[in-house]
């Protein structure tokens, strides 16, 4: 397996993340909707963003996002499904937590993305409550 390199995004390298949002876009099964309704003057909000990068392509992102509550955001392009990605994003974004001193992780996840509901199970992660289209999980760090 080819290395993924794990890189911060900041306005001097916007660039990674639209690619991958172009590519995800266009693969995507939809169940990452963060940027549908946002543009990049969100990312002011961000404790972090990264985008992993393999064989100089962006194929997986992730950020922690200051809202009323730290909420963890991730996706994986799904060619890429598999590989551990999004665990290695996930696990990157709680140790950049634990140096911060967030002390609580929230995350949403749609209820029929049981590839993610696995991983975020796998990692610690427990249900604190749902609605009828998704599960809201929790982590402290």
């Amino acid at each position: 397996m080819s290395q993924v390199e794990i890189k911060e995004i900041h306005d001097g390298n916007l660039s990674l993340l639209t690619e991958f949002l172009e590519k995800f876009k266009l693969n995507s099964l939809g169940f990452f909707r963060y940027f549908d309704n946002r543009d990049f003057e969100c990312l002011k909000n961000h404790y972090t963003t990264v985008v992993a990068v393999k064989n100089e392509e962006a194929v997986g992102y992730g950020h922690l996002d200051s809202e009323t509550h730290i909420w963890l955001g991730v996706a994986v392009l799904p060619e890429h499904a598999g590989e551990g990605i999004g665990e290695r994003i996930v696990r990157e974004l709680l140790s950049r937590a634990k140096k911060l001193k967030i002390e609580t992780i929230r995350l949403s996840v749609d209820k029929d993305n049981l590839v993610a509901i696995n991983l975020y199970k796998k990692i610690g992660f427990y249900r604190v409550m749902e609605n009828s289209k998704s599960y809201f999980y929790e982590i402290k760090t």
